[in-house]
């Protein structure tokens, strides 16, 4: 996806850019971060899709949820992207 393929871009050039304990701290802080989000993510989503509908079908509630989740991912590599590009500009 390219979510996973920003996200790797971006551990990489942090690896290039800082001195080792540098990067060992920005990989920390950036891993924290992807994790933590998608926690957000999936519990956002799973309420999104139980509000949305209430008392809708179990199937219209999973839907809602796969296109919250599509949705939230592409509005997170766009974010991920814009790191990437601040580094690049340094």
């Amino acid at each position: 996806s390219r979510l996973n393929e920003v996200y790797q871009e971006l551990k990489s050039k942090i690896d290039t850019l800082f001195d080792k304990e540098e990067n060992k701290k920005s990989q920390t802080l950036l891993i924290k971060a992807q994790r933590v989000w998608i926690e957000f993510r999936d519990a956002e989503c799973k309420l999104s899709g139980q509000l949305e509908r209430y008392g809708g079908t179990d199937n219209w509630k999973l839907s809602s949820s796969v296109f919250c989740k599509a949705g939230m991912t592409q509005e997170r590599s766009l974010v991920l992207e814009k790191y990437l590009e601040e580094i690049n500009a340094k």
